[in-house]
């Protein structure tokens, strides 16, 4: 009887382990950029993409660049008011090879991805969230800025609108140095419906500022 007591209870735990692991998949290291004013005088906006699967190594490299945590310190590749630290990143997965299309959170401490929902969420995105603009829809991977901000606003009280913005200036940037630097290309969107980007994403205290498709140069 206790044996199987004992099975009724490891049983769900060991359930519970298995589903969280295949919730979250950890990252290769990222690589490392080439000289800064090189990225800087070659970096450029990019709408049209092949087909082509981008690498989870390539992934890895870009979401680090844009809200990762640096080896030196405990604080973000990206400077923040306070160090509150606004910014979350979302991923819409379409073709990246060694992940299954869906849309995940990094997890910027482990330098890892959470899966949020599975499937190919691309179109959804660009016939109702992203007002039908092309790169768009042919992005393999679309990298999604969003920030909290009661995080900041709970310091720095209206100014933290301000301070935002400055921060998601900050992390497209780095995003699209690092973009540049592994030979792929990317067009920051601004103009998206917020709403209906929010609820495909199932975002809750976030709110999207940003898409950034990246893919490789058609």
């Amino acid at each position: 009887m206790k044996e199987k007591l004992a099975t009724l209870v490891f049983f769900p735990i060991l359930l519970g382990l298995i589903l969280s692991a295949q919730e979250s998949l950890k990252l290769p290291l990222p690589q490392k950029a080439l000289s800064l004013s090189k990225l800087l005088e070659e970096r450029d906006s990019v709408r049209k993409f092949t087909e082509k699967a981008i690498s989870l190594q390539e992934l890895s490299s870009i979401l680090w660049a844009g809200q990762g945590m640096k080896e030196s310190s405990k604080k973000r590749t990206t400077p923040s008011a306070g160090a509150l630290y606004p910014i979350e990143l979302f991923l819409i997965a379409k073709n990246v090879s060694g992940l299954k299309a869906g849309i995940y959170h990094y997890e910027n401490f482990s330098h890892s991805l959470k899966l949020i929902v599975s499937g190919d969420k691309g179109k959804e995105l660009f016939e109702k969230g992203a007002l039908r603009q092309e790169w768009v829809s042919k992005a393999p991977a679309i990298v999604v800025i969003t920030f909290v901000k009661s995080r900041t606003s709970k310091k720095y009280g209206e100014r933290a609108e301000r301070y935002i913005a400055i921060e998601t200036g900050a992390c497209m940037q780095n995003i699209y140095l690092m973009v540049e630097s592994i030979g792929l290309g990317t067009c920051a969107v601004g103009a998206f419906d917020d709403a209906k980007v929010k609820s495909i994403l199932k975002l809750r205290e976030e709110e999207p500022i940003l898409l950034i498709p990246i893919g490789k140069i058609q």
